[in-house]
């Protein structure tokens, strides 16, 4: 239910935005903004604050938080994740200095991808709205409560695609790699 209330929550105020926009009261870019900023208060919450129960893998990767939270830092290289995926170790690390719960992984992890989606969304669509309405109906934010580590790497190559797209080799080489070293 606090999924469809969110859905519908978002469009209402989108729909606002752009009837504010239609009437000159704000321009194509102030708008955007505004609909970014509100996709972003309206779905990072449901998604970083969801209980460990909620996904297939949380429950899994809380307890690998876990782990790597409380392993030593000389000893971060000799756990198993960090051959395939030592960026996600790192991060996880990282996290851990905040808190070692469940609900800490899930609030970084998934600000991480609601933010990096957030940020994308502005900067690449030419239809902000449509695009997060793509983002939702398509599963995507969904499948973000699922699989964190692929949802990072996945919104990570879209800015991959992006730094291609504007000739940003440098920037996108390094996209390329954190994605890789995180899924």
């Amino acid at each position: 239910m606090i999924y469809i209330t969110t859905f519908i929550l978002f469009i209402l105020c989108s729909i606002i935005v752009m009837l504010f926009k239609r009437e000159g009261a704000i321009n194509e870019n102030k708008s955007n903004i505004l609909i970014s900023i509100i996709a972003l208060l309206l779905f990072m919450p449901v998604g970083a604050f969801r209980s460990i129960s909620v996904g297939t893998d949380t429950a899994n990767y809380s307890q690998i938080f876990y782990n790597i939270a409380n392993t030593g830092i000389n000893d971060i290289c000799s756990l198993p994740l960090w051959y395939s995926c030592p960026t996600f170790v790192l991060l996880c690390k990282l996290f851990s200095i905040f808190s070692n719960t469940s609900l800490c992984y899930t609030i970084f992890t998934f600000s991480i991808f609601i933010i990096g989606i957030t940020i994308f969304i502005y900067l690449d669509s030419s239809n902000v709205f449509m695009s997060w309405l793509y983002f939702i109906l398509f599963h995507y934010y969904y499948f973000a409560m699922n699989t964190a580590r692929q949802s990072i790497a996945f919104m990570l190559c879209l800015y991959v695609v992006y730094f291609l797209k504007n000739k940003k080799y440098k920037l996108c080489t390094l996209f390329f790699l954190v994605s890789a070293t995180i899924h």
